[in-house]
C-alpha cells in the first residue's frame, strides 16, 4: 500500500492537484476538457479515481472508531439491581419492561434464524464480517461506476454524449465524492473541537456545499438549465441509490458466504 500511494503520488506529482483544485473550484470542467481533448495537464480519469479511492479508504480505516467497551460485571451488577427496584415499586413498569423484552428477544430470533439460513449454521464472527466488507467495498464502488454512466446516459439521453463520455465524467464525480468527504470530516472533526453544536452546523453546511457542487458540475457538463437540471440530478441521484442498496446487499451476502467459509 505504501509503494501504491509513493508511486501515484510521485506520478500525479502537479496534475494530480491541479485536477483537485478544478473539481472544487469549475465544478465539470475537467470532465469537459478531458473530452475536448485538452488532457495533457490534467490528470487520467482512471488513474485519478483510484488515487482519490486510495485515500479515501486509507483514512477511513486509520480512523475508524473501536466499538464501545462492553458492561463490566459490576455496571450490569448495579444496572441489574436498579432495574429490580424499579419493577417492585410500579407493577406497571414491570408489565411495561416484560413487553420490550418480549420483542426484542422475537426481533433477536427471528433476525438469527434469518442470518443461519443465510450463511449457515457455523455463524460468523461480526468482527471478521465487517473486515470484509471494507475489503470488498473499494471494488465494489468502481465497478458501480459502468452502471452509473449508464443511467446518465439514459438520464441525459439526448445530451449528445457517448457513453464513454458519461463514463469520465462518473469517474470525476465519484473521485470528487470521495475527496468532498474527506475534507469534510477533516473540517468538522477541527469544528467539533471548539464546540460540538458548531461543528455540526459546519458539517450541514459542508454537506449542501457537495450536493451543490455535484449539482454545479451537472450543468456545466450537460449545458442544460437550471431547473431541468435540478431534475435530472435529482433523478440521477435516486435511480443510483438504488444500484448502491443493490451493490452493497450484494457484498454483504458475498462477504458472509466468504467469511462463513472461511475464506
Amino acid at each position: 500500500m505504501v509503494e501504491d500511494f509513493a508511486e501515484g503520488f510521485f506520478h500525479l506529482d502537479g496534475k494530480f492537484f491541479m485536477s483537485v483544485r478544478y473539481l472544487f473550484t469549475r465544478p465539470g470542467f475537467l470532465t469537459r476538457e478531458f473530452i475536448a481533448g485538452r488532457r495533457a495537464g490534467y490528470a487520467n480519469p482512471v488513474r485519478f479515481y483510484i488515487f482519490a479511492s486510495f485515500l479515501f479508504f486509507v483514512v477511513a480505516a486509520l480512523t475508524h472508531r473501536k466499538p464501545a467497551t462492553p458492561d463490566t460485571p459490576e455496571a450490569t451488577a448495579r444496572a441489574g439491581e436498579a432495574l429490580k427496584q424499579a419493577e417492585q415499586g410500579s407493577p406497571e413498569l414491570k408489565q411495561i419492561i416484560d413487553r420490550n423484552v418480549a420483542a426484542k428477544s422475537a426481533r433477536g430470533t427471528s433476525s438469527s434464524a434469518f442470518v443461519r439460513r443465510l450463511i449457515g449454521p457455523n455463524g460468523i464472527n461480526d468482527r471478521e464480517l465487517t473486515a470484509e466488507i471494507r475489503h470488498l467495498l473499494p471494488t465494489t464502488l468502481f465497478f458501480c461506476l459502468p452502471f452509473l454512466a449508464l443511467v446518465l446516459r439514459a438520464v441525459f439521453f439526448h445530451s449528445g454524449r457517448y457513453y464513454i463520455e458519461h463514463l469520465i465524467f462518473a469517474l470525476h464525480l465519484q473521485a470528487f465524492v470521495f475527496l468532498a468527504e474527506l475534507a469534510r470530516e477533516g473540517i468538522t472533526w477541527c469544528c467539533k473541537r471548539i464546540s460540538d453544536g458548531f461543528g455540526d452546523k459546519v458539517e450541514t453546511i459542508l454537506l449542501f456545499g457537495i450536493i451543490y457542487l455535484a449539482y454545479r458540475s451537472f450543468r456545466t457538463v450537460y449545458g442544460q438549465s437550471a431547473w431541468r437540471t435540478a431534475f435530472k440530478f435529482a433523478l440521477t441521484s435516486g435511480a443510483y441509490a438504488v444500484v448502491l442498496g443493490v451493490a452493497m446487499l450484494a457484498t454483504f451476502l458475498v462477504s458472509a458466504m466468504m467469511v462463513s467459509n472461511g475464506t
